[in-house]
C-alpha cells in the first residue's frame, strides 16, 4: 500500500487554493518533494496529486473502473458546455458512445483531416504580405476553428469564423478561474458571468442543432465526422440522438481547440 502524504496545509479557510492559483505549475512541481502521492485541501475538497508513473497507470488504465472522473467535469459550466459526451460520461454510457464514435477516427479518416489542415494553413499563409502586422493568436485560433468546422461538418465558415470564435471565447472565459471562490459562485449563482456563459452556450447550440437537422434531412454522407456519427449504429441498432450528437460535437470542439479542461 502506498501512503498518501499531506503537503502544506495552506490557510484555514481556503487551504492551498491561493498558492495553487498564484503559481499552478510551480506548486505542482514543489509538491513532488513530499512523495509519490500528495494530499492537500482546496477549500472544502481534498485532492491527491499522483506523480509515480506506475500509480498513474493504475488510476487511468489498469484499475480505471475503480475511479470516477473529476468533480470539475460535473460542474454546471462543464455540463452545459459538453453535456454527457465522451469527456464527461462514465460506465456503460461512455462505452456505448466510444463504440459509436470510434469509426470516425479510422486511420484513413485521420489522413484526410491532415490534408484539410495543410490546405487551410496554406491558404492562410498565402494571404499574408511582407510588412503586414498580424495578431498571431487570433490568426491561429481562426485557422483552428475553420479546420475543426470543416472536418466536423464539411462546412467552410471562413465568412463567419470570427463570430463563432467570439462566442466560443466567451464560453471558455470562466474556466480561467477554476479552483477559485469565483468559480464556485459563478457555477452556482446567477452572476453576470453565469448569464453570459449560458447566452453564449445557447448561440452555439443553435448553430450545432441547425447543422444536425439539415444533415438528417438531406441524408447525405459528406465524408466528415458528423456523417460518421449520424450513421453509427450500436449493437442493438440504436443511434445517437440529436442531444448526444450535440454533446459529442462540443466535446470535439473542446479537444480540437484545446479549450480549458
Amino acid at each position: 500500500m502506498v501512503r498518501c502524504r499531506p503537503a502544506q496545509k495552506g490557510s484555514l479557510l481556503l487551504g492551498v487554493m491561493a498558492e495553487f492559483n498564484r503559481d499552478t505549475l510551480g506548486f505542482i512541481e514543489r509538491c513532488r518533494d513530499f512523495g509519490d502521492i500528495v494530499r492537500m485541501r482546496f477549500l472544502y475538497l481534498t485532492a491527491c496529486f499522483i506523480y509515480h508513473p506506475d500509480h498513474i497507470e493504475y488510476v487511468l488504465a489498469s484499475n480505471a473502473k475503480n475511479f470516477i472522473k473529476s468533480r470539475s467535469l460535473r460542474s454546471p459550466f462543464f455540463q452545459r458546455l459538453v453535456g454527457n459526451g465522451l469527456l464527461t460520461s462514465e460506465g456503460e454510457v461512455w462505452k456505448r458512445q466510444r463504440r459509436l464514435a470510434q469509426p470516425a477516427f479510422h486511420r484513413q479518416r485521420i489522413s484526410a483531416y491532415g490534408e484539410v489542415m495543410v490546405d487551410y494553413a496554406t491558404r492562410m499563409i498565402s494571404s499574408w504580405r511582407a510588412g503586414d502586422e498580424r495578431d498571431i493568436h487570433r490568426e491561429m485560433m481562426r485557422l483552428t476553428l475553420e479546420i475543426v468546422v470543416k472536418t466536423l461538418f464539411n462546412a467552410d465558415v471562413s465568412g463567419e469564423a470570427d463570430k463563432v470564435g467570439r462566442v466560443l471565447s466567451q464560453m471558455v472565459k470562466p474556466f480561467a478561474s477554476q479552483a477559485t471562490v469565483k468559480w464556485i459562485l459563478d457555477n452556482r449563482l446567477p452572476t453576470p458571468t453565469h448569464r453570459r456563459f449560458n447566452r453564449a452556450a445557447g448561440e452555439i447550440d443553435e448553430i450545432v442543432y441547425r447543422i444536425v437537422a439539415e444533415r438528417r434531412s438531406s441524408g447525405n454522407d459528406e465524408g466528415d465526422l458528423l456523417s460518421m456519427l449520424l450513421a453509427a449504429q450500436d449493437e442493438d441498432g440504436s443511434q445517437m440522438t440529436d442531444r448526444q450528437l450535440r454533446d459529442e460535437v462540443m466535446t470535439l470542439f473542446l479537444a480540437a481547440m484545446k479549450l480549458p479542461h
